[in-house]
């Protein structure tokens, strides 16, 4: 019997690249590209238009700011931890690939650009404040993805908004005992619910 063979398979991000296990053969930051593959199926970008504003005008705003929170991440997962490294990153063939939904702005930001957008643009009080729904909504997205392929997934979550809006079964626990459960849709829909756990009435 001989080796299982892989397939290569093609990235929805750029169509232009495909992913091919061939054993050593791998470059160091190659684990970004399947990030980005992620990021591109849970719709990422879309995201942070919702829950990020971006507050530059001019030729300060020529990078997306999708983008720029891209490269920050992206950074942070290669190891590299200073922003002080984009000048580094700048010249990573895979970074530049991956770091940018529009073909011609691929390629790192600059240092005083990445820096500007970690130390300020982020922490505005209304950007501040759409990280934690940004976070949320990601991790849901990849739950339903995870899901929608075939994979049960046990969900203990105290958000019962959210978590009813995903999920196609629901169990109400009260000190660790099970006082209600149904389809999702019913439990949302049911008074005791919406007073108790909705903030509704």
């Amino acid at each position: 019997m001989g080796e299982k063979q892989y397939q290569p398979f093609q990235l929805s991000f750029n169509a232009s690249l495909r992913v091919d296990f061939q054993g050593s053969r791998v470059t160091s930051d190659g684990g970004l590209v399947l990030v980005r593959e992620l990021d591109e199926r849970l719709r990422f970008g879309e995201l942070i238009e919702q829950h990020l504003t971006d507050s530059r005008r001019g030729k300060n705003s020529q990078l997306a700011l999708a983008d720029l929170l891209r490269k920050s991440i992206y950074s942070q997962l290669a190891g590299y931890e200073d922003v002080n490294d984009a000048e580094r990153l700048s010249q990573d063939s895979t970074f530049r690939l991956i770091s940018s939904d529009r073909i011609g702005d691929r390629g790192a930001a600059l240092t005083s650009r990445l820096q500007t957008f970690e130390t300020e643009i982020l922490t505005e009080e209304g950007n501040f404040a759409g990280l934690a729904p940004l976070l949320v909504h990601t991790i849901f997205s990849a739950i339903d993805e995870i899901n929608k392929e075939g994979t049960t997934i046990l969900l203990v979550e105290q958000n019962a908004n959210a978590a009813l809006k995903h999920a196609h079964r629901g169990y109400v626990l009260e000190t660790g005992c099970v006082v209600m459960e149904g389809p999702s849709r019913q439990l949302a829909a049911d008074s005791r619910v919406k007073e108790a756990y909705l903030g509704e009435r």
